[in-house]
């Protein structure tokens, strides 16, 4: 299966997108559309690449929309589409 040319690949994600809204896949095969906070990157250790967001919407059937600032891994991501600004 292609990917479309949109999806981005983890390692893709920048500072650049702090504050944009980007549909990210899980590993765990979990889709959720998010507001990027943070994008961290380190070239010393790998656990400090990730991103904090905010959950906007998703496919988890527990999901349930807060303001809260969530942190993943970017090993945690299968891969990412930016879907627009944050306004």
């Amino acid at each position: 299966m292609t990917q479309p040319y949109n999806v981005m690949m983890p390692s893709q994600l920048t500072p650049d997108f702090n504050d944009q809204k980007v549909r990210v896949e899980f590993v765990d095969g979990i889709t959720e559309e998010v507001l990027l906070k943070m994008v961290c990157t380190c070239d010393e250790h790998e656990a400090c690449n990730g991103v904090v967001y905010e959950a906007l919407s998703s496919d988890r059937p527990s999901f349930t929309k807060t303001s809260e600032a969530c942190w993943t891994e970017m090993k945690y991501i299968n891969g990412c589409e930016p879907i627009g600004d944050s306004h």
